[in-house]
Order: C-alpha cells, then structure tokens, then sequence
C-alpha cells in the first residue's frame, strides 16, 4: 500500500467528508477541498494507489490524447494556465492549443492532488467500498477489505460504471476470452503482446477511437472492423479556437428540440462554427435539462442523442487524419449495424448483424471482439455493490432514466421517498440523469468547487 496516502485499517476516526473514488472528479473535489475547507477533516477511498488518473486518464499510450486543448484543462477555474504550468516545469513542449496525451493530464492531476495533501492529514484507503449505513449523523461505509470509515458528509465520485454485455452475446465466446466487455483491461493486460490480426470492435465513440489507435499501432498488417449504429466518427475539433454566443442567450426554456436544431444548422449556414455554438450552451445545458419533461427527455434520446453526442464530444484533428489514411489503406472500416450477435468458434468469434436499414444478414469472422458500446443504463442484477447498498436502503434511488442516481440542482442524493439527502453529493457520471452535461473537465471542476464550499460552510 502506498506509505503517502494509506490509512491504518484500525483507524476510528470520524471524517468531515469521505471522497469515494480516484479519478479525474475525485482528484477536483480534493483540489477544491483544499482551496475552500482546508481544515476540513478528510479522507479520500479507492481502489487505486490515490485520486487522480482513474480509467480516463491512466492509459500510457501516447497514441490517446485529451479531447479538449490544454488551455482549457487547469484544475482551478480562476487559474486557466495551471496545466500548461505544469507542462512547461516539466519540460513537455506543448501549446494551449495542442492536444495532450492524457497520460500527462492524469500525471497532472496526481501531482496536484500530491501538492494539496502536503502538510494536511488527508489520508487514502487504498479499497472499495461496498456497503453504506446511516449511524445517528454519520456515515459508515464499509470497505472491501472489512474494515470502516465513518464521515459526516460523502462525496459519490465513482466514475462510470461497467459495460453490459448485450443479450446477443454468446456466453461462451466470453468465456473464452475472444469477447471483452472491458475493453481497458484488455490493452492494459495486452501491452506488450501484437495485436490480433483481425479485430471487430462494437461501438463508434471515442473509447472506439482509442482501441483503434492502439490496435494499429500495435500490428501493421492489423484489419480493424468497426459496427456502430450510424457508422459516424466522433466530430472533429477546429485547429481554431473559435468562439459563439449562445443562441437563446442564456435562457432556461428554449425552443423545441426540432426548432432548437433548425436553428443551429442555420447559425452554421450562415457561418458560424457549429462546435463553437455546441460549446456555448454547456454552461446552461444542465439546467435547460433539468426543465424538460420526461417525455421530452425521451424524445431528444430517442432522436438526437447520438448527433448531441457526436458533436459535443469530438477528437483532435490529428487523431481523425489517423482513422482517415487507416480506412485509405484499408485497413479499418466502419458500418452501420443493428441486431448484432457473437458467437463462439474455434480461435475467434462469428459476428453477425443487420444493417441500418436492411434484413439482411450480414458475417464475418474475426479473432476478438471489443466492447465499446459506451454506459448502459443501470440495472438490479448488474448494480455494483455500493449502489446496491444504497438503493436496498432507500437511501437512493434510480433516476427515471436508469442512467445513474437522482439528484437535485446542488447535486445532492434523492433518496426512495423524494427526499434529499444534504450530506451526500454525486459527481460525474452517476449524476447524467438529472444532470445530463456534468462528465467533462470542466463541469466536473465547477459542481467540485460548489460542493466544496457548501461542505465548508456546513
């Protein structure tokens, strides 16, 4: 266990705050901790040596670079140029326009957090935490490894939880270890072995992108396949950073979705950069969100999620000049698919699919399939056991969309009878639902921070 962060197993303290997990959004609440509730009692638990790279940003393959320029990755909101600080006192030879290896953002972040435990006593529990019980004021979570940590206040910051495998999946074929559902494990455990010859790799997103980087890097004559329901690539950033006002200048209610798009093809008719006009909403797309329906919810999932998606998150410009002379060379392509299956065979897989508008069935054989479908919906049977533990209790429940947790406007915890819980809040991903745009630096940095100084102020 690492001497920096550990914790001793029999320590009985009562903490301000218990930090649950360690990645990127652990690492910002710390970082926020520091700046609003240094004296504050804290610890912070999971299951790696301490917050800050996590699944995001612990890859090592110079391949994967962030999907946002390094201007516009501090750790501190009033500090825009932190990141670069830190590149340039480590001598990386970076611009802010340049997209970085998001090794070094995770080495960034570990750093930081380093720098804010520094003569604070702020321990880490290097477990995972699989149960939570109310005691009087208090909190006790249970770690994997047995032992407790009782707090006054949790912050949920547990990243995104697993895949699910579709019901078309032959058991067997995973059973075999020709079909991964964690794709990450797989290049983590594989990284200094050759590629397979053929790959298939389900889903279109940025996970996608990376496998594909990484795939082909690591075998020339490697032939990746890729099924994803549109056949589309993430969007592809300006070498520019341009910038747009918002269209509805700020306001909550907007127009209908078909009449919000209609206007956004015409402002990029009539010239404007359609990813400036993206990223002009996100400081009010959360709460634009919160005002909707559910039936409008649904509406704009059922319909655009995927061109919302597409758009929002896209991939640096050297990253799609990639993918493009790969397909030129033949040795990548993309399809539209639906209805898929795999099935196990002797050293491989049998994939089968129907295309976007066809009922033909289409096969092929491949020597290993990759899932890359992006987070499913939360289901009983699938729960990790924290979330189980919680919902089992009442202590929370699912959103309506079973996309993660409820919360409010503060993200705080909706518990079983509508009630918020002041002393929990939920960061990043678990919070989709009620949040929608709360996954990326810069949202995550913005809800840390508020959640820092309502906790100090408690």
């Amino acid at each position: 266990m690492d001497r920096e962060y550990s914790v001793a197993a029999t320590d009985r303290s009562v903490y301000d705050i218990a930090v649950i997990g360690d990645g990127a959004a652990a690492a910002l609440v710390l970082l926020a901790a520091a700046e609003s509730a240094p004296r504050c009692k804290l610890i912070s638990i999971g299951p790696a040596a301490g917050p800050g790279a996590g699944l995001a940003y612990s890859t090592t393959d110079p391949a994967h670079l962030l999907n946002v320029v390094a201007a516009r990755m501090s750790a501190y909101a009033d500090r825009p140029d932190d990141f670069l600080d830190f590149l340039r006192a480590q001598h990386c030879p970076h611009q802010a326009t340049d997209f970085v290896p998001r090794a070094r953002y995770g080495a960034y972040l570990k750093a930081r957090v380093a720098a804010a435990r520094s003569g604070r006593d702020w321990p880490h529990r290097r477990t995972t935490v699989e149960a939570v019980q109310r005691v009087g004021d208090t909190w006790q979570l249970r770690g994997a490894d047995g032992d407790d940590v009782c707090a006054r206040h949790i912050v949920l910051a547990l990243g995104a939880p697993p895949q699910r495998v579709p019901a078309g999946v032959d058991p067997a074929a995973i059973a075999s270890q020709r079909y991964v559902p964690e794709p990450w494990s797989w290049l983590n455990a594989n990284a200094d072995r050759p590629a397979p010859q053929r790959t298939l790799i389900i889903g279109g997103g940025l996970t996608a992108v990376d496998l594909v980087l990484s795939l082909a890097a690591r075998r020339d004559d490697a032939c990746i396949h890729v099924l994803a329901r549109h056949a589309a690539w993430p969007g592809v950033h300006s070498a520019e950073l341009a910038t747009a006002a918002d269209p509805w200048c700020g306001a909550i209610d907007i127009p209908p979705l078909s009449c919000a798009l209609a206007e956004l093809r015409r402002l990029s008719a009539k010239g404007a950069d359609w990813r400036a006009l993206i990223d002009a909403q996100r400081p009010y797309t959360a709460a634009r969100w919160a005002r909707m329906s559910h039936g409008e919810r649904q509406g704009f999932i059922r319909h655009a999620l995927w061109l919302w998606q597409r758009a929002r998150h896209r991939m640096a410009p050297q990253v799609a000049q990639r993918l493009a002379s790969l397909q030129a060379a033949g040795r990548l392509s993309i399809t539209a698919a639906r209805q898929i299956q795999v099935r196990a065979e002797d050293s491989g897989c049998r994939v089968l699919w129907q295309g976007k508008d066809s009922a033909d069935v289409q096969s092929l054989k491949v020597d290993l399939v990759l899932q890359a479908t992006g987070v499913a919906t939360l289901h009983d049977q699938h729960l990790p056991p924290l979330l189980g533990s919680l919902l089992s209790q009442g202590l929370a429940r699912i959103d309506a969309l079973r996309w993660g947790l409820e919360v409010d406007d503060q993200q705080r915890l909706i518990d079983a009878q509508g009630e918020v819980q002041p002393s929990v809040h939920v960061l990043g991903w678990l919070a989709r639902g009620s949040r929608f745009e709360c996954t990326a630096i810069p949202e995550i940095r913005e809800a840390a921070r508020r959640i820092a100084e309502r906790l100090a102020g408690d």
